[in-house]
């Protein structure tokens, strides 16, 4: 493996690293593996894990191998309780086209077995549809506002404070269906973006 010239203490540093040794930008990046660049820098930045075979590309990208690409990255374990301020959520990724935004709860999401996040839809707004892989599940509870959750076939109302479990592998989208901002805390597990 090629030796990094600077220190790194997560996956996101170690793969900026690679990056910045060879020279390339997110865009050079992009042009030669097909992974978009706004996933790569998510992913540098720690904010999203990615998939092994987004990684798997980098790698290659990068000359390197994915044992050598993980090699040294064991994860530690997070402490017994992380508190995060509403203060420190300064993150909010928007998409006005779709009249949705989703605010992460909570931080080092590539060390965690759960995602929790809220999902903030405008009048009429509407998820993108998502399938992830198999074995992911979502929570959903809704704390403002009337959803119409879609998951596969089936399409449930919810209204405050329901709830509902669901198999995230199935294709599913999340739409306001009120003539008011809605606001759902949802989980999924493991993260899914």
């Amino acid at each position: 493996m090629p030796a990094l010239t600077v220190s790194f203490r997560t996956f996101g540093e170690k793969l900026a690293a690679l990056r910045e040794q060879k020279g390339l930008s997110l865009r050079d990046v992009e042009a030669q593996t097909g992974v978009n660049r706004t996933i790569i820098n998510r992913i540098e930045l720690g904010k999203m894990p990615g998939t092994v075979e987004s990684h798997a590309k980098l790698a290659r990208c990068y000359g390197v191998t994915l044992a050598q690409l993980y090699e040294g990255l064991e994860p530690e374990a997070p402490g017994p309780a992380t508190v995060q301020t509403a203060a420190g959520r300064l993150e909010h990724y928007r998409n006005p086209g779709l009249g949705f935004s989703v605010q992460p709860l909570t931080t080092d999401v590539l060390r965690r077995h759960m995602m929790p996040v809220y999902v903030l839809l405008a009048p009429g707004g509407q998820t993108p549809q998502e399938q992830h892989k198999p074995g992911t599940e979502k929570f959903l509870c809704v704390v403002e506002g009337n959803v119409e959750v879609t998951v596969g076939e089936a399409t449930q109302t919810l209204q405050k404070d329901d709830t509902l479990y669901f198999d995230a592998s199935l294709p599913h989208l999340v739409k306001n269906v009120g003539t008011v901002p809605a606001r759902c805390f949802q989980v999924s597990s493991p993260p899914a973006l």
